[in-house]
């Protein structure tokens, strides 16, 4: 890795609780899998979230510009 490129958002939700933090991500051939501390309506704080959230990108690479 020698630069990172913002190349889209993976996962947003309604309310300003429903963060996502501390993600763990693994490469799946073409994919990256992404599991993540997340929250949703019904999280206390932006920070203490209640769900654990999986997310896959597909083709990831691709996202390259």
């Amino acid at each position: 890795m020698i630069d990172w490129c913002f190349a889209g958002l993976v996962a947003v939700g309604p309310v300003e609780q429903a963060s996502r933090h501390y993600a763990s991500m693994v490469i799946d051939g073409d994919d990256l899998h992404i599991l993540s501390r997340s929250g949703d309506v019904r999280a206390r704080s932006a920070h203490d979230g209640n769900l654990i959230t999986f997310h896959t990108v597909r083709a990831f690479r691709e996202l390259v510009y």
